[in-house]
């Protein structure tokens, strides 16, 4: 099918290097940026996490974040031939935590005056943009989700381009809670192995342009086709039959035939085995996947878009990186991970979340 829309820039801020050449060398060498997080009111077993190399992490602002990975995609749109001005530019913003740190500061000393979603506003001001201005939040599928609604501000001509960013900084609330939960392992997120035993997270920000595909820009890849669902049936775990992750897949491979996947692999048990089997069942047994978060960590509400870049720096390299030291895998995950391969052709990508919220989207190479 043609695609919907067109990506005319890219820009990321992850662990494992900052912008976009940085940070496929990064993934491609394992580069993870661990670090036990130097916080004393901190009071969690597990302090390791992804971190971007930076000032001190109570420092650390999602919105900084994404405005130097926005700078990043609005430069190499405009270098594209993108005519895009600040006046008729949206953005979609999607976050988990937002400017977690700084609230959590302001609750110490003051009255909660603070708005808890500020993220997309502090974006628009540092970049000077007077279109629209949304931003989603429903957790780790939230910079997916935006490109959803991206696509609908572009549909309803609201915009003639969008950029949409994801990003998360350090979150004490998170990491506790994370902890409380047993869902984070010691030894790192292991995605799809037999011995993995939770998530770390990681901080990070990822941008797109997306343009209409009636755009003069220079593509440097599209958005072929998206599809969203929800569970409905449970507040942190998945559907344990995977109805609506296999309905909106089996959508998506059907009218793109992806051959590659970014899948969501968080190296939590439920996600793990429930997203092998049915990306393995829908997609076939030979398809390679790459999973990122055993490299940067779960960088929550922006891992969709982190997963969408890196799809568009497999595309532009024609290969999957070495999946990483690990293993043994899941039976339903092996044939697809290991060493180098070649990866041409388009790449379908998965964002799942608390709540059941589900997105995968394809993502296809320049013209």
């Amino acid at each position: 099918m043609p695609p919907i829309a067109k990506i005319t820039g890219a820009g990321v801020v992850a662990s494992c290097g900052r912008g976009r050449a940085d940070f496929w060398r990064g993934l491609c060498a394992h580069r993870t940026g661990r670090a036990a997080v130097d916080d004393p009111d901190l009071h969690a077993e597990v302090r390791d996490m992804h971190l971007v190399e930076d000032a001190p992490c109570l420092e650390h602002s999602a919105a900084r974040y994404g405005v130097e990975a926005a700078r990043e995609a609005l430069a190499e749109a405009k270098a594209a031939g993108s005519r895009v001005t600040c006046g008729d530019l949206g953005l979609v913003v999607g976050t988990g935590m937002g400017e977690a740190t700084s609230l959590d500061r302001a609750r110490a000393s003051t009255p909660t005056d603070k708005r808890m979603f500020e993220t997309a506003d502090l974006i628009a001001d540092a970049l000077g943009l007077s279109g629209p201005v949304l931003s989603t939040s429903n957790a780790c599928a939230a910079s997916a989700y935006a490109v959803g609604l991206a696509l609908d501000i572009l549909a309803a001509g609201e915009a003639s381009a969008v950029l949409v960013t994801g990003a998360e900084a350090y979150s004490r609330v998170a990491l506790a809670a994370f902890n409380r939960m047993l869902a984070l392992d010691p030894a790192g997120a292991r995605p799809f192995e037999l011995e993995r035993a939770g998530t770390l997270f990681g901080e990070g920000a990822g941008a797109l342009v997306l343009e209409p595909e009636s755009s003069s820009a220079t593509a440097l890849g599209s958005l072929i086709t998206a599809d969203f669902s929800c569970d409905a049936d449970h507040i942190t775990a998945p559907e344990q039959a995977g109805v609506q992750i296999r309905r909106i897949l089996q959508t998506v491979v059907g009218q793109a035939a992806p051959r590659a996947a970014v899948p969501h692999a968080t190296g939590t048990q439920l996600n793990d085995e429930l997203e092998a089997a049915i990306l393995h069942e829908v997609a076939g047994e030979d398809l390679p996947w790459l999973s990122i978060k055993d490299t940067i960590g779960h960088a929550g509400g922006a891992s969709g878009i982190l997963g969408i870049i890196a799809a568009l720096a497999m595309l532009e390299a024609g290969e999957r990186p070495e999946h990483g030291p690990h293993g043994p895998w899941l039976d339903t995950a092996s044939t697809h991970l290991g060493e180098r391969t070649t990866a041409v052709g388009p790449v379908v990508v998965s964002a799942y979340a608390f709540g059941g919220n589900n997105a995968s989207l394809v993502i296809g190479g320049a013209a």
